[in-house]
This record gives structure tokens, C-alpha cells and sequence, in this order.
């Protein structure tokens, strides 16, 4: 009985590991190692990175959010069902600001 009521909270974490990896694999840049060097007594930031040549940032971004949609959607339907807030709505939420993070917020600025 106890591995019925963990199997889920262990997917649910996996998965989430998972689609923050795909995140942050998807939104990286080939550049990124570069953050924090000095170069005649200027910090690199994000903004100083070079565009790599072969940017597909357009399908990178909608293919980062399909597995966050999905958890959305299944916390939704929990949600509506249950009339509570499932694990899997809150971890959708968090895994959203994480790729919003990536995507959008990091290089605002620039």
C-alpha cells in the first residue's frame, strides 16, 4: 500500500527533473561558459554573448513548454475533479517560471 501512494509522487518528481533538464538543455547557449570570465577588466554577462549562426531558438521554445502543457493539463483535470490543488498543478506552475526564467527573463535586459 505505501509504494501505491509513493509511485506517484516518484513520477511526478522524475518527470519534473526531467522536463527541467530539457529546459535548461534547450535554452542554454553554446557560449554560456563564458558568464562571469574577465576580459580586460570586463565581467561577461549573457548580454555580451555571441549569437551562435545556427540559432533555432523558435522551435527550442514551444518544444521546452510541451512537457510543462502537459503536467498543466493533467493538474488541471485533477483540480477540477478533486475540487484541491494536485501536486502536479503546483509543480506545472513552478516548471513554467523555470522556463519563463530561461527563455525570457534571463536576457531581458539586453
Amino acid at each position: 500500500m505505501v509504494a501505491r501512494k509513493l509511485l506517484p509522487k516518484m513520477f511526478l518528481a522524475l518527470y519534473a527533473v526531467a522536463a527541467c533538464m530539457l529546459i535548461v538543455f534547450l535554452s542554454s547557449s553554446p557560449y554560456e561558459f563564458m558568464v562571469g570570465e574577465t576580459h580586460d577588466g570586463h565581467v561577461t554577462t549573457a548580454c555580451d554573448l555571441p549569437a551562435p549562426t545556427d540559432d533555432v531558438r523558435d522551435v527550442y521554445v514551444p518544444l521546452a513548454l510541451l512537457p510543462v502543457l502537459i503536467l498543466f493539463a493533467v493538474g488541471a483535470i485533477r483540480a477540477i475533479r478533486s475540487r484541491k490543488i494536485p501536486a502536479s498543478f503546483v509543480v506545472s506552475w513552478l516548471l513554467f517560471a523555470v522556463w519563463l526564467y530561461r527563455f525570457y527573463l534571463m536576457r531581458i535586459n539586453c
